[in-house]
């Protein structure tokens, strides 16, 4: 099972994704807000009221005082019961063994069992008593005489906070109403910024809809981009730079494949037709399905070469690395070549030494590439070389022989598929032009490169492999 951690579904557009998340975003600041204000304002009207309760007690308390005794308080109570005057919201009941000198009020001691609880306060602490809409602060004042006879009396502090209670209700509410329509506010403001934010990408949008294969060259508009999709207008185009690269190159390697299979098509047809075009011998007829032979050959080496670099091109060639010998490989390859180098009077050396870690089937294919191309482009009676070397940076192999020198611009295209020399075409039609191309994938393959240096007295390509590659890295490589 494959968990996402995006929470939207796939479908999801860019700017609904936005909407929804800077609604949220906006709910979750006002829900903060608002009960940061709620709780500032509770915590104010609870610390007004709780004044209140402890300035009234210390009067209670004065008042106390001065009454010497427990017996001379009923007519006293005049002093107690003028403290709340001014203060509507304001009660003081007193409990003397269990009788009410001053009664609490009527919503209060109509309970039995709320009255109960409030005689059984703990005495200096204020509670809090909620009954239906109703609420109060309530205070329990125990106060004791030790003068002459030892007595004690409960006094009873109560402050109505219905009003405030109420208040606080409709702050409350109007702040639930604030974050929603503050949300759905938001919400909206978020719409238009995200249709008038992402209007540069649907403008990209547009152009990529009515990109073609004729198209391919021209880059998406960044001078009127954003800076924050800039980078991304700038790869896209980069990667559409390359896809009309890769699609010319495709065009153009269809183009060649076609241009060498209709020499070797025509000249089987051609070949056949006149073969069939009369009544021939058993050895005509053997003499004319060996030149077809021949052909096809040819042809089966062409499709051959095109699919290696194919596969090539698309990382689907396994490396079998081992340690190569690169002087033995050289040396048999130089005895293998001889037979066709000595009928024109040649000569192959082999000097130094070098080894490298890579396919051995496909080093000994690259080699054979370059020392067919020197003997068959080599002059009569020349020397072709080949040399190996070890240096700080990897080993070198080098196949040189004198010729004609080459052009620097001819140089950088050898390279590529279906090149070859114009001179050895009307020389030498063996040849498809897939040679080097095929020398230089494998080399790619390899991590390494081919390098192709002429002047006035030879030419010499020279295949440089780079210096303790690991393998799985290069296998890796190979594949991307």
């Amino acid at each position: 099972m494959k968990w996402r951690l995006d929470p939207f579904p796939e479908s999801t557009t860019l700017s609904s994704r936005l909407v929804v998340l800077f609604s949220l975003g906006s709910a979750l600041l006002l829900s903060a807000v608002g009960y940061w204000l709620y709780h500032a304002l509770q915590m104010q009207l609870d610390e007004r009221e709780l004044a209140e309760i402890h300035g009234k007690t210390e009067i209670i308390e004065h008042v106390l005082s001065n009454i010497p005794s427990a017996e001379a308080l009923p007519a006293r109570l005049d002093r107690l019961r003028d403290i709340p005057l001014g203060h509507p919201h304001l009660t003081i009941g007193l409990n003397s063994n269990g009788h009410w000198l001053l009664p609490l009020p009527a919503v209060l001691s109509d309970s039995a069992a709320l009255a109960a609880q409030i005689t059984h306060l703990e005495p200096g602490k204020v509670r809090h008593l909620q009954r239906g809409e109703s609420s109060w602060w309530i205070k329990r004042i125990r106060y004791t005489w030790s003068r002459n006879a030892p007595a004690a009396i409960d006094a009873f502090l109560v402050i109505d906070v219905s009003e405030s209670r109420q208040i606080l209700r409709e702050h409350g509410w109007s702040a639930v109403l604030a974050v929603v329509l503050g949300s759905l506010a938001s919400g909206l403001l978020a719409f238009f910024v995200a249709r008038q934010g992402l209007a540069p990408i649907a403008q990209i949008a547009t152009e990529a809809e009515q990109m073609t294969s004729a198209k391919l060259g021209a880059p998406i508009d960044i001078a009127h981009a954003p800076g924050e999709i800039r980078q991304l207008v700038a790869s896209l185009n980069r990667m559409l730079e390359r896809l009309g690269d890769s699609f010319r190159s495709l065009e153009q390697f269809s183009a060649d494949i076609a241009h060498e299979l209709r020499t070797p098509l025509n000249n089987l047809m051609l070949q056949t037709q006149v073969t069939l075009s009369r009544p021939r011998q058993a050895d005509e007829y053997e003499e004319a399905l060996l030149g077809n032979l021949e052909q096809l050959e040819q042809l089966q080496r062409m499709v051959s070469d095109m699919l290696f670099l194919a596969r090539a091109d698309r990382g689907m060639i396994h490396l079998n690395r081992v340690t190569v010998d690169l002087h033995a490989e050289a040396q048999q390859l130089a005895e293998f070549f001889e037979l066709a180098a000595s009928e024109r009077h040649q000569r192959i050396g082999v000097c130094g030494q070098a080894c490298v870690s890579g396919d051995r089937a496909m080093l000994r294919r690259a080699m054979t590439n370059l020392l067919s191309n020197a003997v068959r482009y080599a002059p009569d009676h020349a020397k072709i070389e080949l040399t190996l070397e070890e240096t700080e940076h990897g080993a070198v192999l080098s196949v040189s022989n004198p010729g004609e020198p080459i052009p620097a611009e001819r140089l950088s295209q050898l390279f590529s598929r279906f090149t070859r020399n114009d001179d050895a075409r009307s020389r030498d039609t063996d040849g498809v032009g897939l040679g080097l191309a095929i020398v230089d994938s494998i080399m790619r393959l390899h991590q390494g490169q081919v390098v192709a240096v002429s002047d006035q007295e030879k030419v010499q390509f020279q295949l440089r492999f780079q210096k303790g590659l690991d393998t799985a890295a290069t296998h890796q490589a190979s594949r991307v």
